[in-house]
């Protein structure tokens, strides 16, 4: 095998990995909302992005407040 057969295959198994690792994080409900299986590519290479959805989502996942005895009707 010559270097460039070498670079070729690492890259394809390297994606490989990327494309299961997607698959059983979504399978496990650790990728929800919109982006899907994409999201992985973005907690990559954009790590500020992935966090900012991160927080999105867990917000989402809080229960509505809800409003004490004493507080006005809004």
């Amino acid at each position: 095998m010559n270097l460039s057969q070498i670079v070729i295959t690492v890259l394809c198994v390297g994606f490989v990995v990327l494309i299961v690792t997607a698959f059983v994080r979504a399978k496990r409900g650790m990728l929800h909302g919109s982006g899907g299986m994409f999201v992985v590519f973005e907690e990559i290479f954009s790590p500020a992005q992935y966090n900012v959805r991160i927080a999105i989502e867990q917000q989402a996942d809080l229960p509505a407040e809800q409003q004490a005895p004493g507080d006005p009707l809004h």
